[in-house]
């Protein structure tokens, strides 16, 4: 797989726009695909953005299965910040699969499919080391599926369907953390001791805060739906 598909395109174009001069921004593009019976086949290839510029990637196929850093000054951060770049890249993968195993519960599609999902999280950072705003979109199978919107208090759905994520995340109260764990993020980035040369390790303070309760909450979503489909059968998954 390339560094971009037409769906990483579509997540990443919604997110590029032009930097006033001293601001920054950062991008986690995770796509999962899975295959084959039972989704037996998975892969996860994960791409990170400085600026626009890619600078460190990871795929599941690589004869390595690392890290590649992809510009000097990232092997200039130091083995802690590669470290956690690392559990960073586990997280995003366990969650990119359960995410993409809740999304074919709710379209109620077949898992002996191939099938992707895509999530874009990351955020801006202004000259005065603010938080702009943050960036989380989701993708499956080629098309828009669910997004923050730019005031980070509610959210565009792609569908019907992708209403049902957007309800089950306002019960169990996604909206509510994210944003508490965003103004935490923006506490971090407001810090008055001077800025690094690159300011990566902050931004992705800010950037790593704003996945962890999604990836908690979306794990409990997909453990609740599992329950009621057991009880209630899998088509109910796709009833309003």
């Amino acid at each position: 797989m390339g560094p971009t598909t037409p769906c990483a395109t579509l997540l990443l174009s919604g997110s590029h726009r032009a930097l006033s001069a001293g601001s920054h921004s950062l991008r986690y593009l995770v796509t999962m695909t899975v295959s084959g019976p039972g989704l037996r086949d998975s892969h996860v290839f994960i791409v990170a953005y400085m600026n626009y510029m890619q600078f460190m990637r990871f795929d599941s196929d690589g004869t390595t299965q690392r890290i590649q850093a992809r510009g000097p000054w990232v092997k200039q951060m130091g083995p802690a910040y590669l470290e956690m770049e690392r559990r960073k890249v586990e997280s995003y993968s366990h969650r990119a699969q359960e995410n993409l195993r809740f999304a074919i519960q709710v379209y109620n599609q077949s898992d002996n499919a191939s099938h992707t999902f895509q999530c874009l999280i990351g955020c801006n950072m202004g000259p005065d080391r603010r938080l702009l705003r943050g960036h989380h979109r989701h993708a499956f199978d080629g098309s828009y599926y669910i997004i923050l919107n730019s005031d980070q208090k509610t959210w565009t759905e792609a569908d019907s369907t992708a209403q049902i994520t957007q309800r089950q995340w306002k019960a169990e109260g996604v909206a509510e953390w994210l944003l508490r764990h965003l103004e935490i993020g923006k506490e971090t980035l407001q810090r008055s001791e001077p800025p690094p040369p690159w300011p990566v390790v902050g931004i992705t303070v800010g950037v790593v805060l704003l996945g962890v309760i999604i990836i908690g909450a979306l794990i409990a979503i997909v453990m609740t739906r599992k329950k009621r489909a057991g009880r209630e059968g899998i088509g109910s998954c796709c009833q309003a």
